[in-house]
């Protein structure tokens, strides 16, 4: 079965960058390079990524949130510095998707919305 993004689900181990014309979706092409940033965002590895950064995200709030680590503690600089780096990731994964997709494709999207929001 093929998937949305245009990997083969059944694919070899490689996870090949989704087709050209599958990566376009109809978006025209106005910035440089914005095709192969397209293909690369959507490949399924690097979504796959994404979602591996969310989740450690996740159990880093948590942590945080259970241990209640005193300001200044190792422990509370290295969960500072993990935000910083969250952020960052999180900064460059929107605008990535931003020029991927460009301004109605992507400010069409509700997720993007939320994306936007959240980061």
């Amino acid at each position: 079965d093929d998937h949305p993004n245009g990997t083969d689900l059944g694919a070899a181990p490689d996870d090949r960058l989704p087709t050209h014309a599958a990566a376009s979706d109809g978006i025209p092409q106005l910035l440089p390079f914005q095709a192969r940033v397209r293909r690369a965002y959507l490949w399924h590895p690097v979504q796959f990524g994404i979602a591996a950064v969310i989740f450690a995200n996740f159990v880093t709030t948590a942590i945080d949130k259970q241990m209640r680590p005193a300001d200044g503690s190792p422990t509370a600089l290295a969960i500072a510095n993990a935000e910083i780096f969250f952020a960052a990731v999180f900064g460059l994964e929107l605008i990535a998707n931003l020029y991927a997709h460009w301004l109605r494709p992507f400010f069409s999207s509700a997720w993007n919305w939320f994306d936007l929001f959240i980061v």
